[in-house]
């Protein structure tokens, strides 16, 4: 396969051409979500966020909910992974 992902869909790419990468031809990432955990917010996007609930607390109201609440164990598997081979394609 060559897998391409976009923003967290490219988070689930890479996770699975690291734990599958015979499985895999190559890779294209376009804006994804970097593999090394969230970054911290702004102060200035502190008023945005409580306009949107809370991420660290979502609600199930909230339309992003079951994205919010999958991101922890997501970071979490990627630390688990074996490393991306060094030799498969990478755009």
């Amino acid at each position: 396969y060559i897998l391409v992902g976009q923003s967290f869909g490219g988070l689930y790419m890479l996770l699975y051409a690291r734990e599958f990468p015979n499985e895999v031809a190559g890779l294209v990432l376009m804006d994804a979500t970097s593999d090394a955990g969230p970054t911290p917010m702004p102060k200035e996007a502190e008023k945005i966020l409580q306009m949107l609930g809370n991420p660290q607390n979502p609600t199930p109201d909230n339309p992003l909910y079951n994205e919010m609440i999958g991101q922890l164990p997501s970071y979490l598997q990627m630390k688990s992974a074996p490393p991306l081979p060094k030799d498969m394609p990478l755009i």
